[in-house]
């Protein structure tokens, strides 16, 4: 995959599309998907040998050898980029090498001209020119009455052939496309807001024209900045450091510091139909938040400036819970996108804890009140709301003690559903109820107990999230030494080893 966290070709440089983070087409449990939109460089040369291909995860970019007409005296590169620091640019550039002293031409097939720019996700319009431009807009919102997404190319056209002269030993010649979007273009100005789209990509393009120079330098000083503070090596393992690099340059493909638009688990791609769901925080996350920080803010910010659909989620259970309930799966709106036949989107619920989780990691890791204030607070406090509303405390008549519980959850093992109290779950709810209070005291300490901040209601809410963190129930078999993942497991093979992850990432 080459991808620059904004946009990303679909399966390899030659697919017919591309994906841009946060266009999704289809109404959310339809489901949403990620859009396809038309990938303009899908480029073959018809009249050559294939000689080397090569995946370069250190300057984000990817090549293909051959030689001209099946002759050793001529041969060409082609060479693949989104562009790292110029996040709307996709990059082909061709170099032939002409030792043959006579004239040499490559023929170039593109999918883009074989009718093949057409998508099921959008309505587009078809005006090219020999600096072809072309707009067009999803065809089904996520929700009723949300927005659609306009999306416009301007590209600079690949031709049927390159020819190099006798005398040119080596030539060298740059296409770019330039993508752009109603999610970054303010079009509230204008009197048509495609127009407005278009003019961006189409001002994009110019630059990247006036610039092709000197493109792929600034493209690979992107990367090396990733890389001067993320690249691992593990001594006498190379192979080790090798799958390390590898899995992060995928992570480095699909997420940017300027966009904070969600990572899902295969990547800026249309697996699982893009959708982020808890391996962004649980798997993903804690590697971007030690190596690139401002990666994981983005990612938190995704969440944060999603807390609606998340209240209202929990708003739509009959009775309604509190607080803000995270989706199993968000795309653009923060609503559930989870597919209607899957249950985990209505009770999968332990997300909610997950993010809370990487909320409070990002204070502990960085140590940013202001930001703790202004984002990762409102997360954490709506979150114990939810988890206060969800569980349930009962009395033991046998003990005489009280304790509480979380009914009716799918775990993380989502191999069964409708099972109390996941030793998972409940202890990820256990913890973000803490960080809830952790961060109250942090921020609104008791000396300030008398400002509106911190009221007599605020302060037994507070009081009331301490104790139901104390009193959830960690279930333990004390005869066999070990967490069963669920009240009633009786041994039964697990999808997800969930026991374990109470060790690591949660630190019971």
């Amino acid at each position: 995959m080459i991808g620059n966290g904004y946009l990303s070709h679909a399966k390899g440089v030659r697919s017919d599309y591309m994906y841009i983070s946060g266009v999704f087409n289809g109404e959310t449990t339809s489901p949403s998907h990620r859009a396809k939109i038309p990938a303009t460089y899908a480029v073959t040369v018809d009249n050559s040998k294939t000689i080397g291909a090569l995946l370069d995860v250190r300057q984000g970019s990817y090549h293909r050898r051959g030689y001209v007409s099946d002759t050793n005296g001529a041969w060409y590169e082609l060479r693949w980029y989104a562009h790292r620091e110029e996040r709307g640019l996709y990059v082909l550039e061709v170099d032939v090498h002409n030792d043959l002293r006579e004239a040499v031409t490559l023929q170039l097939r593109n999918a883009f001209f074989h009718g093949q720019y057409r998508s099921e996700d959008f309505q587009f319009d078809a005006s090219f020119s020999s600096q072809g431009s072309i707009c067009g807009h999803t065809l089904i919102p996520e929700t009723s009455g949300g927005p659609a997404h306009t999306v416009c190319v301007a590209q600079t056209l690949v031709p049927d052939a390159l020819s190099v002269g006798a005398d040119q030993p080596f030539a060298s010649f740059s296409f770019v496309s330039a993508y752009r979007t109603s999610l970054d273009v303010d079009t509230t100005a204008s009197a048509s807001p495609v127009d407005a789209v278009r003019a961006a990509a189409e001002g994009d393009l110019a630059r990247a024209q006036a610039a092709a120079a000197t493109l792929y330098a600034t493209h690979v000083d992107g990367w090396r900045a990733l890389w001067q503070r993320s690249n691992i090596h593990v001594e006498g393992r190379p192979d080790v450091g090798q799958a390390v690099n590898a899995s992060l340059f995928a992570i480095f493909s699909s997420v940017r510091d300027d966009w904070a638009y969600g990572l899902a688990p295969g990547g800026l791609t249309n697996y699982y139909n893009g959708h982020a769901f808890w391996d962004t925080e649980t798997w993903m996350y804690p590697a971007l938040l030690l190596l690139q920080p401002a990666l994981a803010h983005a990612l938190l910010q995704y969440r944060f400036d999603r807390l609606a659909g998340a209240r209202q989620k929990a708003q739509s259970y009959s009775p309604p819970f509190g607080g803000a309930m995270f989706p199993w799966e968000s795309a653009f709106s923060g609503v559930e996108t989870c597919p209607s036949w899957a249950a985990t989107g209505q009770r999968e619920d332990h997300i909610s804890g997950d993010i809370a989780l990487a909320v409070w990691q990002y204070y502990l890791v960085t140590r940013d009140a202001t930001w703790l204030r202004a984002v990762g607070y409102p997360v954490l406090s709506d979150v114990a709301d939810f988890w206060t509303s969800r569980a349930t405390y009962v009395d033991d008549a046998a003990t005489g003690q009280r304790a509480a519980h979380i009914f009716d959850i799918i775990p993380p093992d989502e191999y069964v559903d409708h099972v109390d109290d996941s030793v998972y779950s409940n202890a990820v709810a256990s913890l973000a109820l803490s960080f809830f209070v952790q961060a109250h005291r942090l921020l609104y300490p008791a000396a300030s107990a008398a400002s509106a901040a911190s009221t007599a209601a605020e302060d037994a809410r507070v009081a009331a999230c301490e104790q139901l963190a104390r009193d959830l129930v960690i279930l333990f078999d004390p005869a066999l030494q070990i967490h069963p993942e669920y009240a009633a497991y009786s041994g039964a093979v697990v999808k997800q080893a969930d026991v374990v992850l109470l060790h690591y990432p949660l630190g019971v």
